[in-house]
């Protein structure tokens, strides 16, 4: 089935580990994909105990192209860090950097990787004594902090469509098409992927691809509760701010943080593969409970209390799940939900109402009247809805389209993807779309406002 299984692997590999300071778990799924390219790393202690205070480590690391880069990463990266001089000189930022550049020379150099094509994201904090917060973070893979409740961004995707991103690589001589780099690698930072990373004349930081992250410090705060960081599967389904609902809802109930992270997997799992990608990834999930001065069983206490009592943030009293009718995630999106999975909501459905295309000073912006997202007047101006909700939608509904034209090919063949092939793939989708734009533009000679935001969606147009 091309980039998928006939059935999901839901079996789940997870582990768990506490001291004083904090708790963590994490719990990883290989889902519809053929293989498992994930991987992660949890180190309470980096060895630098100074009066019985430590310095944490946790990184997710996910895999494109086969799972050796990520599995290197996950061994290799807090070593590198651990080593370096930067580090023994609390330079915790520094430190990061260079972990990061180190672990990618080392890959380089190693003859076992000679030809290997495969790279990964990286996410990794770095939790002091204090409990202060370093991120660093390069491609897609995504750390989110609850702070009183409300989601704070730990790191930022990096997509070959964010300006500075394209900005670099035009530079060094590549491009971005269809969203991709080069047409092919749909994110813009990462460990590996050498083929990206050829040009000699230029510093490690400047390549097409560039495994340089990009760094953020969090002080600590009496609102800081958890931080969870995870791979594009979980970020492609669900927002931010709803996971961080999901995982302190779950906390209030007295959940194990485990089995917090192993629902979560199963509700961020695609029913089927025919959502154009959208819960079809492999899956890791981290949840690191900042405990502080609390024991673990007082920091539940502490975290429920908040909750019931609707404060400092009313966190939801119930999950809506993603995959269910107008529930919050991509179905919902695309049958007439509340809200989008990477959007911040797309009421009336995707594909229903007047959906218009427009210039904005950011590049094309796609709307529907009165979609104002949860807590908006609705009787304002029309709302903005995020691209990647719109085009899980839009890849959705295709792969619909194109199995019901297959149902309908004169004589009984097939027509469209031979019988028996996926278009789950991405490439497979990208050019699905470009032939029924194409097929659109020669029967009609010209486009509806809702074929023009087709186009646009599926050409990986920026907002």
């Amino acid at each position: 089935m091309g980039q998928t299984l006939s059935e999901p692997v839901v079996e789940k590999h997870s582990h768990q580990g506490e001291d004083s300071r904090l708790a963590w778990a994490v719990s990883e799924m290989q889902g519809w994909r053929l293989t498992m390219e994930d991987a992660h790393a949890g180190i309470l202690s980096l060895g630098d105990e100074l009066n019985g205070k430590k310095t944490s480590f946790f990184a997710v690391y996910d895999g494109h192209g086969g799972s050796t880069v990520a599995k290197f990463a996950g061994d290799t990266v807090h070593g590198r860090l651990a080593a370096n001089d930067y580090f023994k000189k609390r330079d915790w930022e520094a430190s990061l950097k260079r972990a990061y550049l180190e672990t990618d020379e080392d890959l380089r150099a190693n003859p076992d990787f000679r030809g290997d094509p495969s790279g990964c994201t990286a996410v990794s904090t770095i939790i002091t004594p204090e409990l202060n917060i370093i991120c660093a973070n390069a491609g897609d893979s995504r750390a989110v902090m609850s702070v009183g409740g409300e989601a704070k961004p730990l790191s930022f995707d990096h997509k070959p469509t964010s300006q500075g991103e394209t900005s670099r690589i035009v530079a060094a001589g590549g491009f971005v098409e269809f969203g991709r780099v080069n047409g092919n690698l749909a994110l813009s930072r990462a460990l590996g992927d050498f083929d990206f990373k050829q040009n000699s004349n230029l510093d490690p930081e400047q390549q097409i691809v560039t495994a340089d992250p990009d760094i953020t410090v969090h002080e600590a705060t009496p609102e800081d509760e958890f931080v969870v960081l995870a791979c594009d599967g979980i970020w492609d389904v669900l927002t931010s701010q709803q996971v961080i609902d999901y995982v302190r809802l779950a906390i209030s109930q007295e959940k194990p943080l485990q089995t917090i992270c192993e629902e979560l997997l199963d509700r961020c799992l695609a029913p089927d593969s025919d959502w154009g990608g959208v819960g079809c990834d492999n899956m890791t999930m981290m949840v690191v409970a900042l405990l502080g001065d609390r024991t673990k069983d007082e920091w539940y206490a502490w975290v429920k209390g908040r909750v019931e009592r609707g404060e400092p943030y009313a966190t939801p009293k119930e999950f809506v799940e993603p995959f269910g009718q107008g529930g919050n995630g991509p179905r919902g999106a695309l049958m007439g939900g509340q809200a989008g999975g990477a959007a911040g909501g797309v009421p009336g459905g995707i594909l229903g109402g007047a959906l218009r295309v427009g210039s904005t000073d950011g590049g094309i912006s796609l709307s529907f009247p009165g979609s104002g997202g949860a807590g908006e007047d609705d009787s304002e101006d029309e709302g903005e809805l995020d691209l990647p909700a719109i085009q899980a939608a839009l890849r959705a509904r295709m792969a619909e389209l194109e199995r019901e034209e297959a149902m309908e090919g004169e004589d009984g063949e097939i027509s469209g993807p031979a019988q028996g092939a996926s278009i789950t793939d991405d490439a497979d989708m990208d050019d699905v779309e470009d032939k029924r734009i194409e097929d659109v533009s020669e029967t009609e000679g010209s486009t509806t406002p809702k074929e023009d935001a087709l186009h646009a969606a599926t050409s990986g147009a920026s907002l």
